[in-house]
């Protein structure tokens, strides 16, 4: 019998991959759900009551806090989903769970779904199970956090960018730019920059540099920036201030360069400056800025970073670097010893999909080909998402938005390597669709 039990085993396994591929990966569901269960975030929440009061805002109908330093702090996108939770008094473990390992547990299957296509059914399974063993993950679903909603809205964009290289139809661009938009809500750093995809693509197109991805870049992220409008104008409305997206930003630049050495650009809150004594030597500056009407704190403190970086150039170049090396790897944090844990925890995820997608790049390249119109794609919103960040005060959860691009990149590549690739009937090597005589 226990000889016989194996075979079985294997049959079942492979009915069920060819059948309901999904199935086999649902065990992953319940290890995600287990986190909020298990592990407690204990005093340090993160973000997870800023989300709460503002949807509960929106069900009082309004959102932004009164003027200070936690004005607009965050995107509407997470509290608008949120607001049902809040709504019908939902217990949080519940709330967690739906919108972190649920969520997350969505982007494997849509993952699973873009691997499905590029390879065959048991590489597509391995990929999609890799993907999901990304530990970084695990410490994100303990509390109410919107990189679980990053995460899946990002692969979303990924398959429909994916399809669009096979198909080229406009519904795939507008259906790209519509997710684009929800992403910009969810994170409104994102607005910064659909700005420059814009101003970027407008150039290339000028140039006559590939044409058909140009455009797509450049109608996704002009619908994107539309949808962002409605919030914008509410922005307006209660600052003042035009294309205003969030309050963080200047609290985010300021710890890039404080004029300290011992900064390294690992972001601080203000109530930690005036309740930690190695931070009592930068009360002055905000005690000074605190003095003004409240809604003018954040443009006053953009005014001393800006002036910080003018007088300690090199000092804000050096946290540069510190910050790349902080997203990746976790170290350096200010006044804080390297923890050889956490730099493993961190580094050897990061650095294995920085390097899958490396390989994958070097792989389609001795091909001698163009690069596919989506790894194109998606190598351009992984690398200036990363530049993005490291502008301002960062830390390895940025990171996370990098991931899914680049785990995408891989499967290309994994296509030509390592996976033996699944036959595409209708599309070149490159992604391009076949002429209907070479079919």
């Amino acid at each position: 019998m226990p000889s016989a039990f194996v075979p079985r085993l294997r049959l079942l396994i492979k009915a069920a991959a060819a059948r309901r591929p999904a199935v086999l990966l649902l065990p992953i569901l319940p290890l995600y759900a287990s986190i909020p269960l298990l592990f407690d975030p204990g005093r340090n929440p993160g973000d997870e009551p800023v989300y709460l009061y503002y949807a509960h805002n929106l069900l009082h109908g309004h959102y932004a806090e009164p003027p200070g330093w936690a004005w607009i702090t965050h995107g509407p996108g997470l509290p608008v989903i949120l607001t049902p939770f809040v709504a019908v008094h939902a217990p949080i473990l519940l709330t967690r769970i739906l919108v972190g390992p649920v969520v997350l547990f969505c982007a494997v299957l849509v993952f699973f779904k873009i691997a499905d296509m590029l390879l065959h059914r048991t590489g597509a399974l391995v990929c999609a199970s890799l993907f999901a063993a990304y530990w970084p993950f695990l410490p994100l679903l303990k509390y109410v956090g919107n990189e679980p909603l990053c995460v899946l809205l990002i692969v979303a964009l990924a398959h429909r960018l994916v399809v669009w290289s096979r198909s080229h139809r406009r519904r795939d661009v507008v259906i790209a730019g519509v997710i684009l938009g929800c992403l910009t809500l969810v994170r409104v750093e994102y607005g910064y920059l659909l700005v420059a995809w814009i101003v970027i693509a407008g150039a290339l197109l000028a140039l006559r540099r590939r044409g058909d991805v140009v455009r797509c870049v450049l109608a996704a992220s002009l619908l994107a920036l539309v949808l962002c409008v409605p919030y914008l104008v509410y922005t307006q409305s209660v600052t003042n201030r035009f294309f205003y997206w969030s309050g963080s930003g200047a609290q985010q630049l300021y710890w890039m360069d404080t004029g300290r050495s011992q900064d390294y650009g690992d972001w601080q809150s203000v109530q930690d400056v005036f309740s930690t004594s190695k931070l009592s030597a930068l009360r002055p500056v905000f005690r000074k800025i605190e003095a003004n009407p409240a809604k003018d704190w954040d443009s006053e403190l953009m005014n001393v970073a800006i002036r910080n970086i003018r007088r300690h150039p090199f000092l804000y170049i050096r946290n540069l670097v510190l910050n790349a090396s902080r997203m990746v790897l976790n170290v350096p944090l200010s006044d804080t010893p390297v923890k050889l844990k956490s730099l493993l925890f961190y580094g050897l995820a990061n650095l294995a999909f920085i390097a899958a997608a490396a390989v994958s790049l070097l792989a389609m390249r001795r091909r001698r080909q163009p690069l596919p119109p989506a790894p194109l794609l998606l190598v351009w919103f992984s690398v200036s998402t990363f530049v993005l960040h490291t502008l301002v005060a960062a830390y390895p959860a940025y990171f996370v938005l990098v991931v899914p691009a680049l785990a995408v990149v891989a499967l290309y590549g994994a296509r030509f390597t390592l996976v033996s690739p699944k036959p595409l009937n209708d599309v070149t090597a490159t992604g391009e669709p076949v002429a209907e005589g070479a079919r």
